[in-house]
């Protein structure tokens, strides 16, 4: 299921996430780096309105993903001692998504705006920060300005 919200376009994925659901896969899963179904869809230059508002459908406009496996726990680690030691914040998100994301700092990181309006008419909360301190708009500046 995860792999259809990242990998496909709403053409070809929307029917098969919606028979997958429809067979009784896990909307709620949580992937190993922390994200669901609503950060892959948001999180993409391509992402799919439609796509996001299936998954929409079944998560919280305002998840913050967690890490939940050892692996990707030292990776953030490693990020924040990074940045600790003067890597700058672009760098260290460019690397990694840092714990705390949302779905609209994936759309915001991605440029993608008609994602970002979709997320903030579905009550995406604009001032929640990323464990690095990072709301969307920030990380919208740090990559350059929406299209």
């Amino acid at each position: 299921l995860l792999w259809c919200f990242y990998y496909l376009n709403e053409k070809n994925g929307l029917p098969i996430a919606q028979l997958l659901l429809d067979a009784g896969a896990d909307p709620h899963f949580v992937a190993n780096a922390g994200g669901t179904i609503l950060h892959l869809a948001a999180g993409s230059d391509d992402s799919s309105l439609e796509m996001v508002k299936l998954a929409l459908n079944y998560q919280d406009v305002n998840h913050q993903f967690r890490a939940k496996s050892f692996f990707w726990k030292a990776t953030y680690w490693a990020l924040k001692m990074a940045l600790r030691f003067g890597a700058t914040k672009k760098a260290v998100e460019v690397f990694g998504h840092s714990p705390g994301m949302t779905a609209l700092h994936n759309a915001a990181m991605f440029g993608n705006s008609p994602v970002v309006r979709l997320l903030l008419e579905a009550g995406a909360d604009k001032s929640l920060c990323t464990d690095l301190g990072l709301t969307a708009l920030d990380i919208s500046h740090i990559f350059g300005p929406f299209p």
